[in-house]
């Protein structure tokens, strides 16, 4: 009997009592790294255990509050911008844009075909052979300019005595010898050259003639002239001032100059290597020197979804490397071939852009400009003759000056104003602040829940049984 007593008390002993839900929940509250909760569960006084518990839970809305707050501020996707001024040894020459304001050049405009200066400059075209027997002696560029051109640049024809009947028989002629008016090569056959304009030019402090490295370039303006336009070989300055930057000394020949555009010289625009040139340049007048000081502004921007959501579109032709400009000018090409089966030599402003889909290129480089003019010397002060050529005259000469004001430049860095590590920290911050717990008080939440599943399973399998 006594044998069997002692066998009972080592069972009672050996068997633990089951725990029920209440001792969990108490145990764990006890235990738990989630300040306030133990008192809102294990105070001996009711009043309390409200108290505490209307504490942890406002604490607890409140955490819900700003957590929601945190979200939706990060998915915004907000932006600043970070400046800094960088100092280099050399900095990448922008590419240097030169156009005429003229229309054509009037020798070659008004050459006829048996002229010697008709063979000389190269005038005879396709187009002019085509037209060449209903133009009964009327010069080839002067017929050309008035079917093709006159009012496609301006609302009124460009010239005198141009009426439909010439413009219907130039355009017949055209289309009964299938040849196709082409704006660049009218352009490039009837405009100055530029050794025909350039009287001097010299690049940074030992290039002596950088005459050469000017490229012809064609809009719906008529012809341009490019200078360092090649991205991947582009030249760099070494020096701050015009000693590092570009000098011109041209010539507008204003006796040979056709239907000016509003004044006499020359525009200059200042832009990226792959930037498309914009409609607004620097006016470099007759009889004036033209001196452009440039700072630089280097962009970077994030892509989508944040801030400028910048990007880029593989373009063609010409365009090798993305730009915003040159996206834009290469919808309204594709546009109007679209529309009518032809191209631009330009782009015009007459189009509804927003259907391009022309991101913001992510690495952009802009250059501010200073301009002075001052006024050059006449003809009959001395000195004047060691300067300039023997056929100087103030009225047709133009002096241009580029250079670096120093070389730096100014870096705008687009930084999101809330990342991923902005968004864990002001979180785990307000779980520390408002209820004293962190990310290891959420494991101790999946412990016991996993407890509760456990005493579950327990109980099912008991009732089984």
């Amino acid at each position: 009997m006594a044998q069997d007593q002692t066998k009972n008390a080592w069972s009672e002993q050996e068997i633990p009592k089951a725990e029920t839900l209440s001792d969990i929940w108490k145990d764990f509250s006890g235990n738990s790294t989630l300040h306030g909760l133990k008192n809102a569960v294990l105070s001996r006084s009711v009043y309390l255990r409200v108290a505490w518990s209307l504490v942890v839970l406002s604490a607890f809305s409140y955490l819900l509050y700003s957590i929601i707050q945190s979200c939706n501020r990060y998915l915004e996707h907000g932006t600043t911008f970070q400046i800094s001024q960088k100092f280099e040894e050399s900095l990448i020459f922008p590419a240097i844009t030169i156009c005429p304001k003229s229309t054509a050049d009037k020798k070659k405009l008004f050459a006829l075909d048996t002229d010697q200066d008709f063979h000389q400059y190269g005038l005879n075209i396709s187009a002019c052979v085509a037209t060449a027997d209903v133009r009964a002696g009327i010069p080839c560029g002067y017929a050309l300019l008035c079917a093709c051109l006159s009012t496609i640049m301006t609302e009124k024809p460009l010239i005198e005595g141009c009426d439909e009947s010439l413009q219907e028989k130039i355009i017949d002629a055209l289309k009964f010898h299938n040849v196709q008016f082409k704006f660049e090569e009218f352009f490039l056959t009837f405009s100055q050259t530029w050794r025909e304009m350039v009287d001097w030019c010299q690049y940074g402090l030992y290039e002596s003639n950088c005459t050469a490295h000017f490229r012809p370039f064609i809009n719906s303006d008529g012809i341009c002239y490019i200078f360092n336009s090649n991205k991947t070989n582009a030249s760099e300055s070494y020096y701050p001032g015009v000693s590092g930057g570009l000098q011109i000394v041209l010539n507008a020949q204003l006796d040979r100059v056709y239907y000016p555009k509003f004044s006499e010289g020359f525009s200059v625009f200042v832009t990226e290597q792959s930037d498309f040139k914009s409609d607004v340049g620097i006016n470099a007048g007759t009889g004036s020197l033209t001196s452009i000081s440039l700072e630089v502004q280097k962009f970077k921007y994030q892509k989508h979804p944040y801030g400028a959501r910048c990007g880029e579109r593989k373009l063609k032709g010409e365009f090798v490397h993305y730009s915003y400009g040159a996206c834009y000018a290469q919808c309204w090409s594709d546009h109007l071939y679209q529309m009518c089966g032809c191209r631009p030599a330009g782009y015009g402003d007459y189009f509804n852009f927003s259907k391009c889909d022309c991101p913001v290129a992510c690495e952009v480089t802009k250059y501010n400009t200073e301009v002075s003019y001052g006024t050059l010397p006449h003809k009959s002060t001395a000195g004047v003759s060691q300067l300039f050529s023997a056929n100087y005259s103030r009225e047709n000469y133009a002096i241009i000056e580029i250079g670096f004001k120093g070389l730096s430049y100014a870096e705008h860095e687009e930084k999101l104003a809330f990342e991923k590590t902005s968004l864990l920290g002001e979180v785990g911050g307000n779980m520390g602040l408002l209820l004293g717990c962190s990310l290891l008080t959420l494991v101790e939440f999946i412990d016991l829940l996993f407890s509760l599943l456990l005493l579950r399973f327990k109980g099912n399998n008991v009732g089984v049984h």
